[in-house]
């Protein structure tokens, strides 16, 4: 069980693998979730440039978007060509099949 209050509660039908998931927690706000290793990652699937739908580069393991081309270092939150501010991360647990997110 988990130790905090999940900002939200993501009943899961597959296991997170290293393939990206998305799912809507809100009728505004899209998470992507994926297995970096051996920690789950979850992150804002907006950009935070223009609010595009940012996709995840399986072979560079960032995150893009397709209206201006700008790519975020999922590891650094660095992106490619600006500085933005990096896409919102949140801490992710799966607890019984359920994932939790913080933040």
């Amino acid at each position: 069980m988990p130790s905090r209050e999940s900002a939200y509660k993501i009943p899961l039908k597959e296991p997170i693998g290293a393939s990206p998931q998305y799912f809507w927690v809100s009728d505004k706000r899209e998470i992507v979730v994926f297995r970096d290793r051996r920690s789950i990652r979850a992150f804002s699937s907006i950009c935070p440039h223009m609010g595009s739908r940012l996709c995840f580069a399986e072979k560079t393991g960032d995150l893009f978007c397709q209206w201006h081309g700008l790519s975020y270092n999922v590891r650094s939150g660095a992106s490619n060509q600006h500085r933005y501010q990096p896409p919102r991360e949140y801490q992710a647990e799966i607890h019984d099949g359920v994932l939790h997110l913080y933040g």
